[in-house]
């Protein structure tokens, strides 16, 4: 009796630790995001980062970088994450560009940005946030496109993320003339040089919670 009755109070203890370690199911995550998402906050647009990873060669091997000017024009400052981003505007200088290679940087800026209508300037303009998609007008080399992006907050840092394809902004010139210049630089083990059309775009930026 008593082996049993110890057996029984280990077995309930066993489930109870389980379950507290279990993973979130989906309803609590769902109810975890419509949580952050009535949550009012302050956005700290002036510690906004924008990191950028481009791909060379056919084993697409990322190389990463960053702008050092950019200017977020928020309408608000204070509110929901919907509040807070819709019609907000990004300026991009671009050639601040940084991909911590002092070669490689001119490079970009003369032979891919220089290619463009406008060369020296990147908008990009948040027309509306629904669910977890954000849906950002982008204007470069003076065409307008709006891609998809998806965000999540992270201890308070909002962290939205998506993929341009160049071509849709007529960039191939560009890209063209980067990879001739660059050749040998975008070659593999197969000796193929390459620079893919696709470009990774990360955005960060702090958020503090109002209470």
């Amino acid at each position: 009796m008593k082996n049993t009755l110890h057996f029984t109070i280990l077995l309930l203890l066993g489930s109870s630790f389980l379950s507290s370690c279990s993973p979130k199911s989906n309803s609590e995550n769902n109810e975890i995001k419509t949580q952050e998402k009535e949550q009012v906050y302050t956005l700290t647009t002036d510690s906004t980062a924008l990191k950028w990873t481009a791909f060379k060669t056919t084993q697409r091997i990322g190389v990463s970088g960053s702008f050092d000017s950019i200017f977020i024009d928020a309408k608000n400052t204070t509110g929901t994450i919907p509040e807070l981003l819709t019609n907000a505007r990004i300026t991009i200088n671009t050639t601040s560009v940084n991909s911590n290679n002092a070669i490689r940087d001119p490079k970009i800026v003369s032979f891919f940005f220089g290619a463009f209508s406008v060369p020296n300037e990147i908008l990009g303009t948040i027309d509306s946030v629904v669910n977890d998609n954000i849906y950002i007008e982008i204007t470069m080399n003076g065409i307008k496109k709006t891609v998809i992006a998806d965000y999540s907050i992270d201890t308070l840092l909002l962290d939205i993320n998506t993929v341009i394809h160049l071509p849709d902004w007529n960039a191939e010139g560009g890209l063209s003339a980067l990879n001739k210049e660059c050749d040998d630089l975008h070659k593999g083990e197969d000796g193929i040089s390459k620079l893919w059309p696709e470009v990774a775009i990360n955005i960060t930026c702090p958020l503090k919670q109002v209470e």
